[in-house]
């Protein structure tokens, strides 16, 4: 495995293990977010979670060294930079209450991370510029496979437990 192959695992990694610390409704998180319309706040929840957990996935990915793998980091790289993005400008979701200090010094760790993760990942896929690897789930092995079953239910019991909390501070 190579070094760059294992810095975008790494930073995958740490990425989605920051991100998934500031779930909303959670210690961090504490904002309320009543002024935003349901619906909104539950997209977007569903997005946040969509993020994480197909980032976590890709780790797996990484690790096993599939090519096409390269630009999915890096395309889960730049998600985390426009959700840290919007919300350090407050362009979206905007609370009327401040942001916690804690979690926008998280965020600005969270935006360094991806950047770094976006450079890494585009260096791999400069490393293997000449494979053309479909995405698949070829040669997933079965506990794989359950997993990331349980890790969707998961991630409806948290976008669920998100919205709930984000809805009714």
């Amino acid at each position: 495995m190579t070094p760059t192959r294992k810095l975008v695992a790494a930073l995958t990694l740490v990425s989605v293990l920051l991100f998934s610390t500031m779930v909303p409704g959670g210690p961090i998180e504490t904002r309320n977010f009543a002024n935003i319309g349901e619906a909104s706040v539950i997209l977007f929840n569903i997005f946040l979670t969509t993020l994480g957990i197909g980032s976590l996935a890709l780790v797996y990915f990484v690790l096993k060294g599939s090519r096409w793998v390269a630009h999915a980091t890096a395309i889960a790289g730049l998600g985390f930079a426009v959700v840290y993005a919007l919300d350090l400008l407050s362009i979206f979701p905007v609370s009327l209450d401040p942001m916690p200090s804690l979690l926008q010094r998280r965020e600005i760790i969270g935006m360094i991370i991806s950047l770094a993760l976006i450079g890494a990942s585009l260096a791999l896929a400069r490393e293997h510029s000449s494979g053309n690897d479909p995405i698949t789930m070829m040669g997933a092995k079965p506990t794989f496979l359950i997993a990331g079953g349980v890790a969707i239910l998961i991630g409806a019991g948290i976008v669920i437990f998100a919205s709930y909390h984000a809805m009714h501070r």
